[in-house]
């Protein structure tokens, strides 16, 4: 099971997927306020990922080098 690393601040610091080698698909979990610089980086086969409402900020570089990132949703509640 993939696992999100969320601090008491809201912020997704780490998205940790339980393959690697395989297409990722990210659902990120509900309460989630930020994802931060590096949240996503480097994970090549992150197809799609889903935000929720809650969230309100990307940091830059939250999805460096995700080559293979197809869709992303992003809410209007981020600014």
């Amino acid at each position: 099971m993939d696992q999100y690393i969320v601090n008491e601040n809201g912020v997704l610091g780490a998205f940790i997927p339980e393959n690697h080698e395989e297409p990722m698909y990210a659902v990120v979990p509900d309460g989630v306020n930020v994802i931060a610089e590096s949240a996503f980086q480097y994970f090549a086969h992150l197809k799609s990922v889903t935000l929720p409402n809650s969230v309100v900020e990307i940091e830059s570089g939250a999805f460096y080098e995700c080559y293979e990132l197809e869709t992303i949703n992003i809410p209007e509640s981020v600014t």
